[in-house]
This record gives C-alpha cells, sequence and structure tokens, in this order.
C-alpha cells in the first residue's frame, strides 16, 4: 500500500513540475512573443485602423455603359486604400478615367477627397482596375468614369441602289454623334472606281 502511495506522489509530484514548467514556458513565449515588432506593428496599425475615421463610397455607373464588380458601395477608412474593378462597354463606350464627385450634386468635384490609381487597363476588353484612397473624411463621395459615347454611321447618302448617280455627287456620311473634323486630318482617303464589265 505503501509503495503505490509512493508512486502516486511521484506522479502527482512530475505532473506539478510539467505544469509548473509549461506555464514557465508559456509565460516567458508570450513575453517574447509581445516584444517582437512586427507583431507590436500589427497591433498598432490595427488600433490606427479601428480608429480612422470612416465613410460609405458609392461606385456607379449606367447600366448601358458598364459595371462594377464586386461590392459597389463600400465603408472606406480615412488614409486606407481600395481596390475596384469595373467593365465598360468598348462597342458603344470609350472610357477615359474614374472621377470622384459628390453624391448630391455631381457637378461639384471630391478629387481632393480621394486619390484614384490607374492598375490595369484593357481598351480592347473594356477591362479596368483601380486603387481608391480615401485621403479626407466626407459623407458624400461618388466614384464614377468618365467617357464618352462612340460614333456610329447614322446614314450615309446618296442611298446604296442599283441606279447609277453622277461621279461628281458627293458622298455625305451623318454619324450619331458630332464628329470633330481635325480628327479627319490623317485619314487617307483612296479614289475608288468600280466599273462594269
Amino acid at each position: 500500500m505503501c509503495k503505490s502511495i509512493i508512486q502516486s506522489c511521484k506522479k502527482v509530484s512530475m505532473l506539478f513540475s510539467l505544469i509548473i514548467l509549461a506555464g514557465g514556458l508559456l509565460f516567458t513565449s508570450c513575453e517574447n512573443f509581445m516584444n517582437t515588432e512586427d507583431v507590436r506593428k500589427e497591433i498598432q496599425d490595427a488600433i490606427a485602423y479601428n480608429n480612422a475615421l470612416s465613410c460609405d463610397i458609392i461606385f456607379r455607373m449606367n447600366a448601358d455603359v458598364g459595371e462594377f464588380l464586386g461590392s459597389v458601395d463600400r465603408t472606406m477608412r480615412e488614409g486606407y486604400k481600395t481596390e475596384v474593378q469595373f467593365e465598360i462597354n468598348v462597342n458603344d463606350y470609350a472610357f477615359d478615367t474614374l472621377q470622384a464627385v459628390s453624391q448630391e450634386d455631381k457637378t461639384t468635384s471630391r478629387a481632393d477627397y480621394v486619390t484614384i490609381k490607374e492598375l490595369e487597363r484593357d481598351d480592347k476588353k473594356g477591362k479596368y482596375k483601380y486603387e481608391i484612397t480615401l485621403e479626407k473624411f466626407a459623407k458624400d463621395i461618388l466614384i464614377q468614369p468618365i467617357y464618352k459615347k462612340r460614333p456610329k454611321i447614322d446614314t450615309i447618302l446618296p442611298l446604296s441602289s442599283n441606279t447609277p448617280v453622277n461621279q461628281d455627287t458627293s458622298i455625305v456620311i451623318s454619324f450619331t454623334n458630332p464628329i470633330d473634323p481635325e480628327s479627319f486630318e490623317t485619314l487617307v482617303v483612296f479614289p475608288f472606281m468600280q466599273t462594269k464589265t
């Protein structure tokens, strides 16, 4: 009986020593954990992020122009960034850039409140990626694209027909949008003559 009590006491003593040793290691590793610069910086960054002013930023464009991908209403914090991706209908529209304006009055710029940086641009596919940084707090920031409607041919006169026309007849092409005549300065027109045999 005494032998089993002694063995039990040894086991309890050994278990108690292991617990003390594990507690000591845990305390030492926690102390070292809190002293590392990386962890300290992460904690400071988290505190700064949570203390930064936040506001909702709206991303909008007309549905026929294209669409923003992902969340279009985002809560952003002052001094922090987000990325936005969007697609433009390149058959009908030519994209220029993004702009920040007031939600209430789209003629009022909010360019001083955000930094807009282009990250990726594929004009052929109409796919774009931008980085938005909230520089100053404002409650009414709207991010929208600047674009132009692509001109298309509306009518051509004289109308195509089997009836011959005089070779001196002017050809008049009407477009859906006004065209800048200077944009045709580099256009090379080749004489074209079709004859019947």
